[in-house]
């Protein structure tokens, strides 16, 4: 049974690559927030470079060409394609700059892209002071003030962020509920950018469940960030060069005494070492060396804590709605283990709508398959 959901979550992780239709000029995003295939990217990359040769003070147009030609490094299968794009990057930042120097867009991508933390921070807090907001630079901000543990920065820039809107409602609501899924005093360890600033710009703008502590899985491996942080967690400092996070893990659960201890859901749990004891309780994963009562858990949350409307009728538009469907899709685990307890318990009402609500989210997707399946499977077994 929880392997099958373990492999359930695997599987929905990884869907939802948007597909471009046209061969058009678009302005381009991080695939954090779209993704679309290699393909569409570099045929962006050669738009924009002619664009830009028309119009070469194109502050946006620059940083779209920037970002496109990024994207296609981020997504490349081999070394030789990165540095190949890499230098790429590196010949846009140097073109760029007798065109828009000055601007937030060259201060931006000056930050992004310098090698140098101390200089390209620097620019970062040009771009922002620029224009306070524009949310590309929330994120190298809040990173750069939760590292030097700096709150009233953290708390201005979070309350920014959520004030601009840039974050998706469904997106928010999904970290409100996974810290939501979380006892009280937990260590909340993240694995990316969807799972992690979310949840702290709730945490410093909207003061929600500020009694968990949000590890990000990347940032931990950072000696005076995880020293500092274990320091008001009371945990003793680890030191030692090129640290893997499945030291620190290990670490982290040794000396953290009475705090509970959960992950986000999609992430590389096998690589810290948590695999085989990470059990769903809704939007989170609670990691017990024990056998836990993960059905309790998920009763408990989806039924008091987790907030579901936003599934059953979305009074927005999404700017982005296949990261929408991708995160939508991973309450199903947890409701699929909901709805085999429902039938179990003789739940007729609360079996039909927990059933009505994972077809809806479902449908249409190319997991809706899989997933009718298994609920056919549930009820059989339960028949047999």
């Amino acid at each position: 049974m929880k392997n099958s959901i373990l492999v359930l979550i695997l599987i929905i992780s990884f869907a939802f690559l948007a597909q471009a239709q046209d061969s058009k000029l678009e302005k381009v995003y991080s695939v954090v927030k779209v993704q679309y295939e290699p393909s569409w990217y570099i045929e962006q990359h050669e738009l924009w470079k002619k664009e830009l040769e028309r119009k070469p003070k194109n502050a946006d147009g620059w940083l779209s060409y920037y970002t496109t030609t990024r994207m296609v490094k981020v997504l490349a299968k081999d070394n030789t394609t990165r540095e190949e794009w890499f230098e790429k990057m590196t010949a846009i930042v140097n073109e760029m700059k007798p065109h828009i120097k000055g601007t937030f867009e060259y201060h931006y991508i000056q930050g992004y892209h310098e090698r140098d933390q101390t200089k390209g921070i620097e620019h970062i807090f040009k771009a922002y002071k620029l224009d306070p907001t524009r949310p590309e630079v929330y994120d190298d901000l809040v990173s750069y003030y939760e590292i030097k543990r700096d709150k009233e920065k953290l708390k201005e820039v979070c309350t920014n962020w959520k004030a601009s809107g840039s974050i998706s409602p469904t997106l928010l609501t999904w970290n409100y509920n996974m810290l939501m899924s979380t006892e009280k005093n937990a260590i909340l360890i993240t694995f990316g950018d969807n799972d992690t600033y979310p949840s702290w710009v709730l945490q410093n703008s909207a003061n929600v469940r500020t009694d968990v502590t949000v590890i990000n899985s990347s940032l931990i491996l950072l000696e005076d960030y995880r020293n500092t942080l274990f320091k008001e967690l009371n945990i003793p400092k680890i030191e030692g060069e090129n640290l893997r996070g499945k030291t620190i893990v290990e670490h982290i659960i040794k000396h953290k005494g009475e705090r509970p201890l959960y992950t986000a859901i999609v992430g590389n749990h096998a690589a810290l070492g948590l695999g085989d004891n990470l059990f769903n309780v809704g939007l989170a994963m609670l990691y017990c060396e024990e056998e836990a009562h993960a059905v309790s858990y998920l009763v408990k949350n989806f039924e008091n804590h987790i907030l579901l409307d936003h599934l059953t009728y979305a009074v927005y538009t999404e700017a982005f709605p296949s990261a929408v469907d991708r995160y939508n899709l991973l309450y199903v685990p947890g409701m699929m283990t909901l709805y085999k307890h429902y039938i179990l318990s003789d739940d007729v009402n609360k079996q039909v709508k927990i059933k009505a609500l994972i077809m809806k989210i479902s449908k249409g997707s190319q997991q809706e398959e899989a997933i009718l399946k298994q609920l056919d499977y549930y009820e059989k077994l339960i028949q047999k």
